[in-house]
């Protein structure tokens, strides 16, 4: 993972330099105006898709802050986050939004998209 300064690419943090528990492989990225980095992580570790922060300021080492169980066709897209720090995702497949709020590691669907995703 690398981040633009002046003109120049740094790395923030490389995965294959983490526990195999914690590598990932990012499919979508969230920045906060704090510079916390909120990941779609695509590897699937214990059957569940997850959500992960790093935040640069406190440490790291990512943070499991959402997962999704696997079962069934699920593929997260887009990834949204408020400044309450709620975070919103899109499942493609299932045509829902979720919601995971701060401090939990669970969802909430908060939309139904019966006609998909335009």
């Amino acid at each position: 993972l690398q981040k633009l300064v002046g003109s120049t690419l740094e790395t923030v943090i490389a995965s294959e330099s983490l526990p195999p528990d914690m590598q990932f492989s990012a499919y979508r990225v969230f920045v906060t105006k704090e510079e916390a980095i909120y990941l779609l992580d695509t590897l699937i570790l214990n059957e569940h898709r997850r959500i992960l922060c790093i935040n640069p300021a406190e440490s790291l080492e990512p943070v499991v802050v959402g997962q999704i169980p696997t079962e069934g066709r699920s593929f997260l897209t887009d990834l949204f986050v408020t400044d309450g720090g709620t975070i919103y995702v899109a499942d493609w497949d299932q045509r829902k939004v979720l919601a995971f709020h701060p401090s939990s590691e669970t969802f909430t669907e908060v939309l139904q998209c019966p006609d998909g995703f335009q």
